[in-house]
């Protein structure tokens, strides 16, 4: 038995004995991840992108009825299936490929479909550049999409972005990606609030070339490659 087909028996046996006795059906898991696997080996993940490839399981409506209620295990297993199979394959990936299962009225019950969506290496991140404050000229790359994330920015060594600033809260600001890469900020109760754009609020959308004020810190919005 050659490598390819060595993994290929490997990770059929991991699906079949992760989904198999707890989804029986004509349209159960086991299939699915099976097909999710080939997949995989038909389109793996690049090796360089500015976020994680996607893989979105679609299936018809009665069937994601059905398996609705489980959807988040099916996720986190299939997407911890995706993970180790492109380990075992040598891939080195700077985010991990990501899978969802997803509803398709197009889809009669018993089919399915996968999509693959690879991320594009020119693509550009987000990203926080400390225009004025202490932190010099600093710049933060924010998590990409296409899962939804948050940035926490603040004083606080556990943050995402830590500024050196006595004036900016411990928790200062959060910072939310959605998975189209829209980015919008929300103040969390902090001591000296968030200036946009050199007025006060609380909360709202953000874009390339806003500014937040935090304490006496500057921050601009931009993209990274």
């Amino acid at each position: 038995m050659n490598a390819i087909a060595r993994l290929e028996a490997w990770c059929a046996t991991l699906v079949e004995q992760s989904f198999a006795r707890a989804f029986p059906g004509a349209l159960d898991p086991a299939h699915l991840g099976r097909k999710l696997v080939a997949t995989i080996e038909r389109a793996p993940p690049r090796p360089a992108g500015s976020r994680a490839s996607r893989y979105t399981v679609r299936v018809g409506p009665a069937d994601f009825a059905r398996l609705e209620a489980e959807r988040p295990l099916l996720e986190r297993q299939w997407t911890k299936m995706a993970s180790a199979l492109c380990a075992r394959a040598g891939l080195s990936l700077p985010f991990p490929p990501a899978v969802v299962l997803s509803a398709d009225p197009a889809l009669r019950a018993g089919t399915s479909a996968i999509d693959v969506d690879h991320p594009d290496p020119q693509a550009p991140v987000p990203a926080l550049r400390v225009e004025r404050g202490l932190s010099g000229a600093a710049v933060f790359r924010l998590p990409p999409p296409p899962a939804p994330a948050s940035a926490i920015v603040g004083r606080d060594s556990a943050c995402d972005v830590v500024l050196a600033d006595p004036r900016v809260s411990r928790r200062h600001v959060r910072i939310l990606i959605d998975p189209d890469g829209t980015l919008a900020f929300e103040d969390l109760g902090s001591s000296n609030g968030t200036l946009h754009n050199g007025a006060a609020r609380s909360r709202g959308p953000l874009r390339v070339g806003d500014r937040l004020r935090v304490g006496d810190t500057t921050l601009v919005v931009e993209t990274a490659q």
